[in-house]
């Protein structure tokens, strides 16, 4: 009797550890996937959090911290000693990333979260609060179960069982799942920062940048024809692409949002262009949200232009993954320059405005 009362305390014990395990595993393959994704696209991950009110001067500094706390807090999640330390981290930086989130959409703010940096992003929603809570509850089980119950390794939990058991079968697929994400996000780092040391070394020579392809970058590439949108005024009435080219000057194109924190460094100087004599451009802020959240926030600026996209899809249409973003556009119909995102991007943008910007050659049919 007392043999056979071993094995179902025995397997339940299985089973609980095997719990602990999967959300640990759990926790690990999301934090790794968002703290390389944010590291690999650090520009857009600055412009999130100025969009999320972190102050500009300081978002230099926070962008690559956070993203290092999420790939310290998967390191202690996969090992035995730190685990318990790893959920404290992990419950820690959800509480963090919600409470920003609630505060915003409490405001009726919704920033783009780029909570894994290009891999996804979208704007903040109750669905992100929802979902930051989903992810608290194997954080929290992690934690609540103590540190002694997490000190079970992969190795010694899965000793004397075959791969034919389920728990065993998800355990494994789960790392696997890591270290699929940890070498496809690993290769994407070193190609992008690859590139970046290539172009700094050129600049230390004293040559020019060399003009290499960046299969991930975003925008549209000059010369290809700008896609076509007809979207409602801020004022009222359509406004559409042709309606711009007809006034046949190239065509300044900013995306914008009543929630963006950093746009208001930028706005200012891009409204500067339409109050000179003979503006070198059209100027039109494509912005989203409701009309109301867009004349409190844009209506101080007086910008002739402000047309209304649902969503994101004339910014997406563009290539456009945040805001601030602009882009220029020949006059007839091609993209003129590559896209800028962020501040100092669009203010070396806006320095090749002149009057006499070349125009590419016509886009064929």
């Amino acid at each position: 009797m007392e043999v056979t009362g071993v094995v179902p305390v025995q397997w339940e014990k299985r089973r609980v550890e095997a719990l602990l395990l999967a959300a640990r595993l759990f926790l690990a393959l999301v934090f790794i996937v968002a703290g390389i994704g944010k590291l690999a696209d650090q520009p857009g991950f600055r412009t999130a959090l100025a969009d999320f009110g972190v102050p500009i001067a300081l978002t230099p500094f926070v962008a690559p911290l956070i993203p290092l706390l999420e790939i310290a807090v998967t390191i202690a999640l996969l090992t035995t000693v730190a685990a318990w330390w790893g959920s404290i981290g992990a419950v820690a930086l959800l509480i963090l990333f919600t409470v920003a989130i609630v505060a915003n959409l409490v405001q009726g703010r919704q920033p783009d979260c780029h909570c894994f940096g290009q891999t996804h992003s979208e704007p903040a929603s109750w669905m992100s609060v929802a979902r930051n809570a989903a992810l608290l509850i194997p954080a929290a089980l992690v934690l609540a179960a103590g540190p002694t119950a997490t000190e079970i390794s992969i190795t010694s939990w899965a000793d004397g069982l075959s791969l034919s058991n389920p728990l065993v079968f998800g355990a494994a697929v789960i790392l696997l799942a890591i270290i699929a994400a940890l070498a496809w996000l690993c290769l994407t780092l070193f190609r992008r920062y690859g590139r970046l040391l290539v172009r700094l070394e050129a600049l230390e020579n004293g040559a020019s940048v060399p003009s290499v392809p960046d299969l991930d970058s975003f925008g549209l590439p000059p010369g290809v024809p700008a896609p076509g949108f007809a979207l409602p005024a801020l004022d009222d009435g359509i406004v559409g692409l042709h309606d711009l080219l007809a006034i046949g000057k190239p065509i300044l194109l900013v995306f914008a949002d009543p929630s963006c924190g950093s746009c208001g460094a930028v706005l200012p100087e891009i409204r500067a262009i339409e109050d000179s004599g003979d503006p070198p451009a059209t100027v039109a802020v494509v912005s989203r949200g409701s009309a109301e959240a867009n004349r409190q926030r844009l209506s101080s600026y007086g910008f002739q232009r402000v047309i209304l996209q649902t969503d994101m899809e004339v910014a997406s249409a563009f290539g456009v993954p945040g805001t601030p973003g602009a882009v220029i556009i020949s006059p007839n119909g091609s993209i003129a320059s590559r896209t800028a995102l962020g501040v100092p991007a669009i203010q070396e943008l806006l320095e090749t405005l002149p009057s006499n910007l070349p125009t590419p050659a016509p886009v064929l049919p």
